[in-house]
């Protein structure tokens, strides 16, 4: 996948996730479910526009996305599964402090 379609192809793949776990059949019911324009999702949707950061941050919004996934292609689809990474790392970076200071 080519580092400029990261965004527009995750994008993508959200909303088609999106309309899944929320039973949603149509382009026109996700549009009104984040409160987009539906000819603006559509276009979107079909590769003809990109979308915008407007579009992205809503998308994060509604369905619980993660920005860096979202944006950047890196770290978990899922907002609160990055914050339990972070977390853990933080939780492993402690504990290996504490046991160089047995030593």
């Amino acid at each position: 996948m080519p580092e400029e379609n990261i965004y527009q192809n995750n994008f993508i793949k959200g909303v088609k996730m999106l309309m899944a776990t929320e039973s949603i059949e149509s382009i026109k019911e996700a549009a009104d479910f984040l409160g987009l324009s539906y000819m603006g999702l559509y276009k979107v949707m079909d590769k003809t526009n990109k979308p915008t950061v407007e579009h992205g941050s809503i998308l994060c919004a509604k369905a619980g996305y993660s920005a860096n996934w979202l944006f950047l292609g890196k770290g978990s689809i899922y907002y609160q599964e990055e914050i339990t990474l972070q977390d853990t790392l933080k939780a492993i970076i402690e504990l290996k402090k504490a046991i160089n200071n047995l030593d």
